[in-house]
């Protein structure tokens, strides 16, 4: 039980020894500020509860203690230090309470003395502010408003941070039970502020929105301005709406209404601007015109391409308004100098590119040699390049542009051509191009021309000339297709006047060649009905019987074909188109003069032809229809029976029998259509065809017959007749 009782009367005894620890700690501390006197109130009123609640386990433990000693015959040797400690407590706690009441009188003079402080610097501010606040007149002017708001913002951290000051102060006469002072000049100075800073804040905010755009490099933001006017029409629709709130205000000083204006002012000047950034956008200009414009703009030294802004842009609008002139003709001259630059590059390039298209030919020896195709392509590139030369000397900023590197080496200082001088390389060049491309043109087209000609051995004249022009033109296709490029072809010296004589020596080939073949046509009339090409083949193969085969039948309308001896030395019989063949009565000889013997292949189908008409004619005088078919040409036959018919018809006329005659042809066309043929073979077919030749005469012949019978002729002479 003892031990039990002292365990008890310990735990209490230390739990109150905890506290009065903690209260003679706390009591210690001696209050400077207004905080820590309201720290000071507080830890008292706190220890002053925490007191009530310990005194009843006090009194429990000297009623424990009471009890030890009437058992043990002692007390606890623990508590004895302990009632020291609460008395020293008990009389810390009077005169805390003292101190604090004290420290609070020196407390509230240092209050009385910083409020008067505070006065005297919020009286010197607003003297300050007075003379830098905004004002109306600033408005008018961009770089004043920008300065004002810059200004107002300055003011503003300090005037917050007394205000901060001020609530503070007022918090700490309320907790001294003082009455609430009065900060009259900071009161207005910050009001003035707050009231400018709502009026100048929507231009500071029209401001802020545009230097975020302005914060964007130019090289990107030039192909986007739309969202420039994009944010103008916003602010536009901002305005509006800020107008239509504010109608009540309109007539107060500083009143919204007022930076409204300003703002709307600066609306209109940029939509004046906006369709100058065209002059501005320089993706035609040079590093040069960058520079020019850079002075134009009057943009700070050292201002590059690179480090460009819209907002540099921006800030030079009075410059772009008032220099659009300048600008302008700027652009035109750098957009003319980027046409030219461009121009002389595609001219280089196609220059490095062109080249000639080749084909083979294959001469009269079998060689092969590499000609020119695709003329047109040619002579239609060089043309539009000379007419782009002839455009960019129309410029007039031609003249005046100076040297430019149009190879892209990067020395430029070393490497520069004045421009003038490129063109008139280039405008010698296409024209050497021009002139020497349509003689080798010319010089090509004639010697694909004679070259199977005097290959062949003709014109032995002239052989040498031509071999001369040959060699020639040789050597120039084995460069040419070497190097195929055209600039190259270009450069070959004293080219034109080599092709001007190669063309002449041609030319004088060609005209004794022309010479040759008119005194041909002359001798033989039919040489004419066939071009120069036909007639210089057969003049060179006379003797081939191919050729000959081949070119006969544009000679000769009836001659299809002829028929050769066995030696292809004679020709022995003419064959048709249909394969009717006609035995010649003599035949003819092939000789190297080819216009002779065609006069007399001439001849003599003309007089073969005459010996079988009188022939034919003698066999069937007697009687109409008695020609034998089989045994003459279809020619023949239809030309006796209508000689036949004719002198037949003209005794029937005179004696009147024209009904008798009509019976007689009806019989022979009953004989002709009444024959069988057999068009197996090739004289069967022949033979069908001169029988229907004849029906068709035949049946002609019994139409005639019958009108003279409807119109009684009785007389040869009679028109009916006649006609």
């Amino acid at each position: 039980m003892l031990t039990h009782l002292k365990r008890s009367i310990t735990r209490d005894a230390g739990s109150i020894e905890s506290f009065v620890n903690e209260g003679l700690e706390a009591l210690k501390d001696r209050p400077r500020t207004h905080e820590e006197l309201g720290s000071s109130y507080k830890k008292y009123d706190e220890l002053k509860v925490r007191r009530q609640e310990i005194f009843p386990l006090h009194e429990r433990i000297e009623s424990k203690n009471k009890l030890l000693r009437s058992v043990a015959g002692g007390g606890h040797e623990q508590l004895v230090p302990l009632q020291l400690k609460l008395d020293k407590f008990e009389s810390m706690m009077d005169s805390h309470i003292q101190m604090i009441g004290e420290q609070k009188d020196v407390l509230k003079r240092n209050l009385k003395s910083r409020y008067e402080t505070f006065l005297n610097e919020s009286e010197k501010l607003k003297s300050k502010w007075k003379q830098i606040r905004p004002r109306d007149q600033d408005m008018e002017d961009e770089k004043k408003c920008r300065e004002s708001l810059k200004i107002v913002r300055e003011r503003e951290k300090e005037i917050l941070d007394m205000v901060k000051q001020k609530e503070k102060m007022i918090e700490e006469f309320r907790n001294f039970g003082m009455n609430e002072p009065v900060f009259q000049d900071l009161d207005d100075v910050y009001n003035d502020i707050t009231r400018i800073k709502n009026v100048w804040g929507i231009y500071e905010e029209f401001q802020e929105d545009l230097e975020v755009l302005g914060k964007e490099d130019w090289v990107t933001f030039r192909s986007k301005t739309y969202r420039f006017d994009e944010f103008l029409s916003h602010w536009q629709e901002k305005l509006k709406q800020l107008a239509a709130n504010e109608s009540s205000k309109s007539s107060k000083k500083h009143s919204p209404s007022n930076m409204n204006e300003r703002i709307q002012q600066d609306i209109e000047s940029y939509r004046l601007l906006a369709p100058l950034f065209k002059w501005v956008r320089g993706e035609t200009l040079s590093p040069d015109h960058w520079l020019e414009l850079f002075r134009i703009l009057k943009l700070p030294r050292g201002t590059t391409l690179e480090k460009l802004t819209f907002g540099d842009i921006i800030r030079a609008k009075d410059e772009i308004m008032n220099n659009s002139g300048q600008l302008k003709d700027l652009n035109a001259r750098a957009q003319a100098e980027h046409t030219i630059r461009e121009a002389l590059y595609e001219l280089e390039n196609w220059g490095a590119g062109a080249q000639f298209v080749l084909t083979d030919y294959v001469d009269t020896k079998q060689q092969k040699i590499q000609i020119i195709k695709d003329w047109k392509d040619l002579f239609t590139q060089i043309g539009d390049n000379q007419s782009l030369l002839s455009s960019l000397k129309d410029s007039p900023y031609y003249k005046n542009f100076g040297g430019l590197d149009i190879f892209g080496i990067d020395e430029q200082k070393q490497v520069e051509i004045v421009l003038e001088g490129q063109a008139q390389i280039w405008e010698q060049r296409l024209g050497i191009l021009d002139e020497c491309l349509h003689l080798l043109n010319q010089i090509q087209r004639k010697f694909v021309y004679l070259e199977p000609i005097f290959g062949r051995g003709a014109l032995p004249k002239e052989q040498g000339r031509f071999r001369g022009v040959d060699k020639e033109f040789r050597e120039i296709m084995s460069e040419v297709a070497s190097n195929p490029r055209l600039v190259i072809f270009a450069q070959r010296k004293d080219l034109t006047n080599m092709l001007k004589s190669m063309l002449d020596q041609l030319g004088r080939c060609q005209k004794a060649l022309n010479e040759l073949l008119e005194e041909k046509r002359s001798i033989f009339p039919r040489f004419y009905f066939i071009g120069d090409d036909d007639l210089l083949e057969i003049l060179g193969q006379s003797t081939n019987p191919t050729v000959i085969q081949t070119h006969l039948k544009k000679l000769f309308a009836g001659i299809h074909t002829v028929q050769f001896d066995g030696s292809n030395q004679n020709i022995l019989a003419m064959r048709s188109l249909d394969g009717e063949l006609v035995p010649l009565t003599k035949k003819i000889q092939i000789t190297t003069s080819v216009e002779e013997w065609l006069k007399e292949l001439s001849k003599e189908m003309v007089n073969t032809l005459q010996q079988l008409l009188v022939n034919a004619l003698q066999e069937s005088r007697k009687q109409l229809g008695q020609t034998p078919v089989e045994k003459y040409p279809s020619q023949i036959s239809c030309l006796a029976e209508s000689i036949t018919f004719t002198e037949r018809c003209e005794e029937a006329i005179k004696g009147g029998h024209l009904d008798k005659f009509h019976a007689q042809i009806q019989q022979v066309l009953e004989k002709y259509t009444n024959v069988e043929v057999n068009t197996d073979t090739v004289e069967g077919v022949v033979t069908d065809l001169k029988y229907k030749a004849l029906i068709m005469d035949t049946v002609h012949n019994m139409d005639v017959v019958q009108q003279l019978r409807d119109g009684r002729i009785r007389n040869i002479y009679d028109w009916l007749w006649q006609k």
